[in-house]
């Protein structure tokens, strides 16, 4: 080895360095270009996720609200028809109250059973019974209800016309 015969100077040094530090300095150049485009893409990608996240949190809202009304609509017609039915009961209640006081007012506690003093026949159901042998059974206490009463329940034609009721206000419950 021999020495070279010119010294470096500070200029061939540098010049040495650049030519050396230039291809690192295009790669780097080359990096970053790429990385703004990523960085780019990031951003694009990011815009398109909030527009969805907004579109979604908009549509979750509306579903919500529509749920929410419906539940109103279905409490509040609920609540119209328990009304309802609670109105039809209390009448319903008031009318079987007033029948029943009218039968009660009709029947007569059955009189002393008297001795039984001989066989005793017994009638079939379908047999044709006389209001004088309705009058004559009621009087013996086999029936609880006055005679009248007791031939209206044997004949259902008259059964109706038997049955004194009195008109009943249809008003319960609304303060009138």
């Amino acid at each position: 080895m021999t020495p070279d015969p010119q010294p470096l100077t500070k200029q061939d040094l540098r010049e040495a360095l650049d030519a050396a530090l230039q291809p690192l300095i295009t790669r780097l150049d080359a990096l970053a270009t790429k990385q703004d485009a990523l960085a780019a893409k990031q951003d694009a990608t990011d815009a398109h996720l909030d527009a969805a996240v907004q579109t979604l949190t908009t549509k979750q809202e509306a579903i919500i609200d529509a749920f929410a009304h419906n539940l109103t609509d279905l409490r509040h017609e609920l609540t119209q028809q328990f009304e309802i039915l609670q109105t039809r009961t209390e009448r319903t209640d008031i009318n079987l109250s007033g029948l029943l006081i009218q039968i009660a007012r009709t029947a007569k506690p059955p009189p002393p059973r008297p001795p039984n003093k001989g066989p005793s026949t017994i009638s079939t159901r379908n047999s044709p019974r006389s209001s004088a042998d309705c009058s004559r059974r009621s009087d013996t206490g086999r029936y609880f209800f006055a005679a009248a009463e007791l031939c209206a329940w044997m004949n259902p034609s008259t059964l109706l016309l038997s049955i004194n009721v009195a008109p009943v206000s249809t008003n319960a419950g609304t303060g009138d």
